[in-house]
């Protein structure tokens, strides 16, 4: 009997151990042209989105290419480019 009631002790003290939830990272919703400041002094461009994809329903000799092109700029800094392809 004593076996019983020991696991659901165990059980809370387990949960109680949980690891702690990470950072919580914003979230933006940007079209190209459009700029967020990410984090304080450190402001996001979204540049353009290049789509060379086929379209569906056509045969293309080339499945094309999708990629987004942004800039980040840190205070007193000159602009980084991110260029980011999926795949």
């Amino acid at each position: 009997m004593r076996h019983l009631l020991a696991l659901p002790f165990a059980c809370i003290m387990l949960a109680a151990c949980a690891a702690p939830p990470g950072p919580q990272v914003p979230s933006f919703a940007l079209e190209p042209g459009t700029s967020v400041e990410a984090a304080p002094g450190v402001l996001l461009r979204f540049e353009e989105v290049e789509d060379s994809r086929c379209p569906p329903g056509v045969h293309c000799v080339w499945a094309g290419r999708l990629s987004c092109r942004f800039s980040l700029t840190r205070a007193n800094a000159a602009p980084e480019s991110l260029i980011l392809v999926p795949g």
